[in-house]
């Protein structure tokens, strides 16, 4: 049993950029793999898109379902002339330790692996199995997650899921879906001096996202739980100079979404919407997250984290979405929590922090949540 702490081992991590830029998720990874091994962890490093990798660590009966805790590798990218200080310095100062990861995710995921390494040390009598799932390229789309669903045998049977993305440690009943689509609107090029000569795309685009938007707010559905269905607009391009009327043209659209079949629909019915004016191409659908309060996992969860936090009067929701929309599927629709330390609201901004406390936290609840749990099978 290491006397390693969790701060000690997220501040490690932080130091390990894995950023889109950096490539340096095999390096986190690496550093995780040989630690796994050592507690006595059967540990699967799978490779994919030639930069990117997955890691699967399993304990345990092989034979029987494992509870599995899931977190990724990467973190988003980071302009470090924006920070005040070094981001990848991992300094902590007063109560929080500051650097890009000290929320989403890098102390989610040593809270997570210093539990493992310390139950695998010590386990409880008729200890449940474990498998931890720490993913690559979760940040553009839980691509690893959708990677180690192709690979046949990498994920163990799983009786339950924990994500420990940032919820301050409140456990979270999931989360809605994401759909990605793209506008493209064409046109034909010309002078700036004579549009009339030309068709202009940036127009086209314009016209079809006020046709977008007033259709979204129209038919908007609401879930009790997982709250309205909503869209953004994160990005627009079109055009080469202002002299030279646009013949191209592309919006990034952005639904979340609580009903998995109002996602499926969308598509096509903006296709129906906007024939003359944009096509639209799917680029990424991500279905919805949902657990009962009333599941026994969920009740076990919270009852662990109350002797941990004071928690909130109802269970509440992410707002972002988290792997758990591939790996609870593939896992046979397990039940699933989010349930991570830091602040969600410091997830991909400058200057990210977490407070220094919530590592520790963090690891208490899962290290009683996985007793309890033996203890809850072995009856």
């Amino acid at each position: 049993m290491t006397s390693e702490s969790g701060l000690q081992l997220a501040q490690q991590l932080i130091r390990l950029p894995s950023t889109p830029e950096s490539g340096g998720e095999p390096r986190v990874a690496e550093l995780l793999a040989d630690r796994l091994e050592a507690a006595g962890f059967t540990v699967t490093v799978d490779a994919y898109a030639d930069e990117h990798v997955n890691l699967v660590a399993r304990w345990g009966d092989p034979g029987r379902p494992a509870l599995c805790l899931s977190g990724h590798l990467d973190t988003v990218t980071v302009v470090e002339d924006d920070w005040t200080a070094d981001p990848h310095a991992a300094d902590v100062v007063g109560t929080r330790l500051y650097g890009r990861g000290a929320v989403d995710m890098k102390t989610g995921v040593a809270a997570m692996v210093r539990t493992a390494e310390d139950y695998a040390a010590s386990p409880p009598p008729d200890a449940v199995p474990l498998a931890l799932v720490l993913t690559a390229q979760e940040e553009v789309g839980s691509l690893g997650a959708a990677a180690l669903t192709r690979e046949s045998g990498l994920l163990p049977d799983s009786c339950f899921l924990l994500i420990a993305e940032p919820t301050s440690n409140q456990p979270m009943l999931g989360h809605r879906g994401a759909l990605w689509l793209d506008l493209l609107s064409h046109g034909r090029s010309c002078h700036g001096s004579t549009p009339e000569l030309g068709e202009n795309a940036i127009d086209k685009l314009v016209e079809a996202l006020s046709r977008v938007n007033a259709w979204a707010a129209k038919t908007a559905t609401t879930h009790e739980v997982l709250g309205r269905r909503t869209l953004n607009t994160g990005r627009i391009r079109g055009g080469v100079l202002r002299n030279i009327v646009p013949d191209f043209a592309t919006a990034q659209l952005d639904f979340r979404t609580a009903f998995e079949e109002d996602a499926g629909a969308i598509p096509a019915q903006l296709e129906e919407l906007l024939h003359e004016l944009a096509t639209v191409e799917p680029m990424l659908s991500l279905p919805p997250v949902y657990t009962a309060p009333g599941n026994p996992w969920v009740r076990l969860v919270r009852t662990i984290a109350s002797r941990h936090i004071a928690l909130s009067d109802s269970p509440p929701v992410a707002r972002f979405f988290t792997d758990a929309s591939v790996l609870t599927k593939a896992f046979g629709d397990v039940p699933t929590v989010i349930c991570g330390p830091g602040s969600p609201d410091q997830a991909h901004v400058v200057d990210e922090w977490c407070e220094v406390d919530d590592i520790s936290t963090a690891t208490a609840i899962y290290t009683d949540l996985l007793r309890s749990a033996s203890q809850a099978q072995a009856q």
